[in-house]
């Protein structure tokens, strides 16, 4: 009898645990049916522009960026941001933002492009570019020949050396695509 009684307990408690829910489903009718919890943030992408590239006014046609950012989520974007070094500059309740660029507007330096996006179960995900502003870029278009060039620079040692010998043994200066 006492084996029976246990036995009964046991199961009525596993059963009460069993139409409890849980296991990651929201409240839904008595039944148990629910709605599966969103726990996945969306997937962003940043275009536009390229990870530690460099842009400038001396650059024709790269001064001006269209930064374009697109999220998707299976349950569909609620909002997006976009920042440049924390500074909200394009927002959207969509899933995608654009922003116009004019990079001669900036001081030169680096700068960190941050793209976030949420979807409606507050889920949050950021796609981050990092890139280079250089006004002062020279930019020689591909096909340039140039028959003489001068280059006039200077090496010092940032570290005094006992031994005044020579510390640089070579120097190659690289012109790719000339």
């Amino acid at each position: 009898m006492y084996r029976n009684v246990l036995m009964m307990i046991s199961l009525v408690i596993v059963l009460f645990a069993a139409s409890c829910g849980g296991g990651g489903f929201t409240v839904g009718d008595p039944g148990g049916g629910g709605t599966p919890a969103d726990n996945t943030a969306p997937e962003v992408v940043i275009s536009g522009i390229s990870e530690g590239s460099a842009y400038g006014e001396q650059q024709p046609g790269v001064n001006f960026l269209n930064v374009k950012g697109v999220a998707a989520d299976t349950g569909g974007v609620a909002n997006m941001a976009m920042r440049i070094n924390g500074t909200l500059v394009a927002a959207s309740n969509d899933s995608e933002l654009s922003f116009g660029w004019d990079v001669t507007g900036y001081d030169d330096g680096a700068y960190e492009v941050a793209v976030q996006a949420s979807d409606a179960s507050g889920n949050v995900a950021e796609e981050v570019v990092n890139v280079i502003v250089d006004n002062d870029l020279i930019f020689i278009p591909p096909g340039s020949f140039w028959p003489e060039l001068d280059l006039d620079f200077g090496i010092e040692d940032p570290i005094p050396d006992p031994d005044p010998g020579p510390w640089v043994p070579d120097l190659d200066i690289i012109f790719p695509g000339l």
